[in-house]
């Protein structure tokens, strides 16, 4: 009887481990990407007061399989401009064997920012080959 309930007491324990160490992996065969943003659409003046919404266009892939993934906020280089906020913009591809020829575009995400100074605020994103794309609103009291 022991012998039997240590075998089902190392079987437990073998695939609990099995579990835990295959279930909380990241997929690298499906890495993340940058996506690469067309346009940033957003008002050009608002008040200090305001949350500013500000929508992101691009494409995110060739196929069904990409999907938009996350706003990462970066943080700001020495050559960025004073009073800016940087994104990167992730997009994930999920092969799920059943993935339609149709592109995948980023129509419009959205994101809000607050807490401004009056002046020049400016929205950065990284691009995927790392240049930056730059859209600039007037912030007035």
């Amino acid at each position: 009887m022991k012998k039997n309930t240590l075998i089902i007491s190392v079987i437990l324990v073998m695939t609990g481990l099995l579990v835990w160490s295959t279930g909380c992996k990241k997929d690298e065969t499906n890495p993340d990407f940058l996506i690469q943003i067309d346009s940033i659409v957003m008002p050009d003046t608002i008040h200090v007061t305001d949350t500013l919404l500000v929508k992101f266009y691009g494409v995110i892939g060739p196929d069904g399989c990409y999907k938009f993934d996350r706003f990462e906020n970066a943080a700001l280089e020495g050559n960025d401009p004073a009073n800016s906020m940087k994104f990167k913009i992730w997009g994930k591809h999920e092969d799920t064997g059943n993935c339609n020829q149709q592109i995948v575009y980023l129509d419009g995400a959205e994101v809000g920012i607050n807490g401004f100074i009056k002046g020049i605020f400016n929205v950065l994103v990284v691009q995927p080959d790392g240049t930056i794309m730059v859209s600039s609103v007037y912030v007035k009291e």
